[in-house]
């Protein structure tokens, strides 16, 4: 089943989906507006047309403000909810400016690499090849994550 856009706009939380909701009403009633000008025959075009354009001037006003921040606000959000999706060890986090850690990290790259190179060379010589780069990168992250700590937040 597919959901209609509608669905997902009511559905959605979190920051900036009021001001979502708010460029989206604005975006209606403006349509709404047009239609029923376009409809009455009772008005002149003259009158139809300063109607839809002080309306439409009043809308952009409000849209230009709001989506921008709507947006500012769920990208803010979604890369917030990025960081904290990934594991780590405990008490670890993902950015450090401690020099011990920053050390360990690059002591730690050097040893993945050269482990991921020599299975790289014995791939070569062995019937089907040796493991998969991505396997290897998992091995180690999970080590990482069960080791936790220091040593483990450098994995």
């Amino acid at each position: 089943m597919t959901e209609t856009y509608e669905s997902i706009q009511a559905g959605a939380r979190g920051p900036g989906v009021d001001e979502w909701r708010q460029v989206d009403r604005a975006r209606s009633e403006l349509t709404a507006l047009y239609r029923g000008l376009a409809e009455d025959d009772t008005r002149t075009p003259e009158y139809k047309t300063e109607r839809a354009r002080g309306a439409y001037e009043k809308a952009r006003a409000r849209v230009e403000v709001l989506a921008p921040e709507a947006r500012r606000k769920m990208l803010k959000s979604a890369e917030s909810l990025e960081r904290m999706s990934i594991p780590r060890p405990e008490g670890e986090s993902l950015v450090t400016k401690d020099t011990d850690k920053l050390l360990l990290t690059a002591h730690e790259r050097t040893r993945i690499e050269g482990l991921m190179s020599r299975f790289k060379e014995a791939a070569g010589k062995v019937p089907f090849g040796g493991k998969q780069p991505t396997d290897i990168l998992r091995e180690e992250y999970e080590r990482g994550l069960d080791e936790g700590g220091p040593s483990g937040g450098a994995t």
